[in-house]
């Protein structure tokens, strides 16, 4: 059985010092804020402690000491490990044996603090607190800005840049994504309608991270969300688009009525009625 990784990251506009101390307490905010969502508490719970909050309440201490067990079974185990001399007989004296580099990936978003300025102090405390605290970081790939131009060269500077980087702090990467539906799509994919058009793209643009990358990446997110939140067609009779989606916020363009926005929620109604303000 092996547990699963954990990928922290996040959008901050770095205007506070970090520090190993502070950043551990927004981790034991997050961490709090998980613990008080599966306790059913409320948030007030960690701003009840002092100056600290580890992520634990009253009803929080039963499903922590559940994943301290299974951190005994699941990630720890008994070793031995015999140190010879080079003839080969046992080495003698006192050892100092410590954790590396843990097996469970323990990462954070490594883009976000490389898109700083390098003269921003914040860059460097950011990388210094990713290189104490991590084993693994997640590296932005932006499809738009890779090829901008449909079919032309394409740009690897930052997701180079950001990997270089991982590599020579001994990190895991994870390749973040390779398609985003919602983000950093190219501003041509708008053109693209049928899947005949879109397979041969998306497979360039596979196999061009997997040559680029593939030796280097240990993990890749394929597509992050979902096609099905996107609906490209012809209204019917009655002005009618019918399709499956993720409940949001929605954005629509009807050729010839102008633009609209509308919701989908999972508690309101399947079938909405969205007013145009062009004629």
């Amino acid at each position: 059985m092996k547990a699963c990784d954990v990928l922290i990251w996040g959008e901050s506009d770095m205007t506070d010092e970090i520090t190993r101390g502070h950043f551990l307490r927004l981790l034991g905010a997050g961490v709090g804020a998980l613990g008080a969502l599966f306790a059913g508490q409320s948030a007030r719970a960690a701003s009840a402690a002092p100056d600290f909050f580890d992520g634990l309440d009253d009803e929080s201490h039963p499903m922590m000491d559940e994943a301290r067990r299974r951190i005994e079974t699941i990630r720890k185990g008994n070793f031995t490990v015999r140190f010879v001399k080079p003839a080969g007989s046992p080495a003698s004296g006192k050892a100092s044996i410590r954790l590396a580099n843990h097996e469970f990936g323990f990462g954070a978003n490594l883009t976000s603090v490389m898109l700083l300025k390098e003269d921003n102090p914040m860059r460097a405390r950011g990388l210094d607190a990713i290189a104490d605290l991590f084993n693994m970081v997640r590296i932005g790939d932006n499809w738009g800005l890779m090829e901008p131009v449909r079919g032309g060269p394409l740009h690897w500077g930052a997701a180079d840049r950001d990997l270089a980087w991982a590599k020579s702090h001994g990190m895991t990467c994870r390749h973040h994504a390779l398609m985003y539906v919602f983000k950093n799509m190219p501003a041509w994919s708008q053109e693209i309608h049928s899947p005949e058009e879109w397979w041969p793209l998306i497979e360039r643009r596979i196999q061009a991270v997997a040559e680029r990358h593939g030796d280097s990446v240990r993990e890749f997110e394929a597509i992050k969300e979902d096609w099905s939140s996107r609906w490209d067609g012809d209204l019917s009779p009655h002005g009618a688009a019918s399709f499956r989606g993720f409940f949001g916020k929605y954005e629509a363009n009807v050729e010839g009525h102008g633009a609209a926005q509308f919701s989908l929620g999972s508690a309101g109604p399947r079938e909405v009625v969205v007013r145009l303000t062009k004629r």
